[in-house]
C-alpha cells in the first residue's frame, strides 16, 4: 500500500467506533476491545510518523523543533512563563513558541514540563488547485472559505490544523493539492495564548493576541495581516 495512503487511513481510524461496530456499546467487551484497539493504533501511528521524521502526538521539545525548523519554519518569538505546580513541586519554567514560514504559515505551541510540547496550532491561507477544490474537505480542518478578490468566488481557505501529530504530512497534502498564500487575504481565528493566560479572570484574548502580534518581526506581521 502507498505509504501516504496507509498513514491517512491510520490517522482516520477510530478505535472506539471500530469496537462499537464489532461489539455494540451495551456489552462488556466494548470498552476492553476499544482499549486494545486504541493501544495498538497508537503504536502503529507513532511508528509510521517516526519513520517519516514527522511529529507525533507526544513530542519532546528538541525533536519537535528539529522537525519544524527542518521544514522551513523560523522561530520568531519565545516567551517564558511560569507553569502550573502539581503535588507541591516547584512550578516548571515553560515557554510559548511562535514560528513562521515564508510560504505563509504561522505556528504556535507551548511547553509542559519544560521539555515537551503541550498544545500546537498552525494557521494559513490556502488555495486548492482547480481539480482538487471539490475534495478540499479531505485536506483541511477548521476554517472557512473567503474571497481572494479574483473572479473565482470563495476560493481561499483561511484555516488551521492541530500541529501536534503528523504536521509535516498534513502540510505536504495541502502543498500537493494547492498552494499556501504568502500574504493572507483573511486572518483566521488566532489564539496566541499559552495555557496559563486563561488562568487570569476576565482575560482579554483579543488584547493578548494584538500584543503578541506586535512583538513579531515586521515580515511576519505583514504576512498575516491582510
Amino acid at each position: 500500500m502507498n505509504t501516504d495512503r496507509k498513514l491517512e487511513e491510520t490517522l482516520r481510524f477510530d478505535p472506539l467506533s471500530a469496537a462499537e461496530s464489532i461489539c455494540g456499546t451495551d456489552t462488556e467487551e466494548y470498552l476492553g476491545l476499544g482499549l486494545l484497539l486504541a493501544q495498538g493504533h497508537a503504536r502503529v501511528k507513532n511508528r509510521l510518523l517516526t519513520e517519516r521524521n514527522d511529529t507525533t502526538l507526544v513530542n519532546t521539545l528538541d525533536r519537535y523543533l528539529h522537525i519544524v525548523t527542518g521544514a522551513g519554519f523560523e522561530t520568531v518569538l519565545t516567551m517564558p512563563f511560569e507553569g502550573r505546580s502539581y503535588s507541591d513541586r516547584p512550578a516548571p519554567l515553560e515557554t510559548l513558541y511562535v514560528l513562521a514560514h515564508p510560504d505563509g504559515l504561522l505556528l504556535l505551541f507551548d511547553t509542559y514540563g519544560s521539555d515537551h510540547v503541550n498544545s500546537a496550532k498552525v494557521w494559513y491561507n490556502w488555495r486548492p488547485a482547480p481539480l482538487c477544490s471539490e475534495q478540499a474537505y479531505r485536506y483541511t480542518s477548521s476554517g472557512h472559505w473567503v474571497n481572494s478578490g479574483v473572479d473565482t468566488g470563495f476560493d481561499v481557505w483561511a484555516g488551521d490544523h492541530d500541529a501536534r501529530e503528523g504536521l509535516i504530512y498534513k502540510l505536504s497534502r495541502l502543498r500537493s493539492t494547492g498552494e499556501f498564500l504568502p500574504q493572507w487575504v483573511e486572518q483566521p481565528f488566532l489564539w496566541l495564548l499559552h495555557y496559563r493566560d486563561t488562568d487570569t479572570p476576565d482575560y482579554d484574548y483579543a488584547a493578548i493576541n494584538a500584543e503578541r502580534i506586535g512583538l513579531l518581526p515586521r515580515w511576519v506581521q505583514t504576512m498575516i495581516t491582510p
